[in-house]
């Protein structure tokens, strides 16, 4: 997305026409502090399709549903909620210490307080997806820098997740 005009903070936002930005997100919760992880992918039109996922609702899908989770190494979308330009992960985390993200604010009138250069240390790698009966198993490690509002640094070194993705609900 871009602001394409405005007058006193009244943004006009346009984005590409043809591509439609994917997002599927999982929470993780421990005690005091909880991790949300944002699997992120900007599709072609043509490479997607109305369907229902579990929810009764219609709405846009990737034709290739596991794609978004290939194994491989990922970057950081630090224009999340921004431009929403870049492929890859954010990852946002609160506890007791406040809410920090890999990516920054969300307004497009101030210049971006997260950029692809506070990121350049960070990766994170999707090692396996095994299918099983009713879903996927999906293994990662990852290290990552997060920020609150101030830019204050928060770093996670040797992550790792395994958990299940794409759960078929049974009616």
């Amino acid at each position: 997305m871009k602001i394409t005009s405005g007058v006193n903070f009244n943004y006009l936002l346009q984005g590409d026409q043809d591509s439609l930005l994917f997002t599927r997100s999982f929470t993780i919760k421990a005690k005091n502090s909880f991790m949300i992880l944002y699997f992120i992918k900007v599709y072609n039109n043509a490479e997607t399709e109305f369907a229902s996922e579990n929810n009764g609702g219609w709405l846009k899908y990737p034709k290739n549903r596991t794609d978004i989770f290939s194994p491989g190494t990922y970057r950081y979308a630090t224009d999340f909620w921004r431009n929403n330009s870049i492929s890859g992960i954010a990852i946002r985390i609160i506890n007791d210490n406040g809410e920090f993200k890999s990516y920054g604010q969300s307004d497009l009138g101030k210049p971006a307080s997260v950029t692809q250069a506070d990121q350049r240390d960070s990766k994170f790698e999707i090692i396996s997806i095994q299918k099983r009966k009713s879903d996927y198993l999906l293994e990662a490690k990852f290290n990552v820098t997060v920020f609150d509002d101030n830019k204050k640094v928060q770093r996670i070194e040797d992550g790792y997740l395994r958990f299940s993705v794409l759960k078929v609900l049974k009616p």
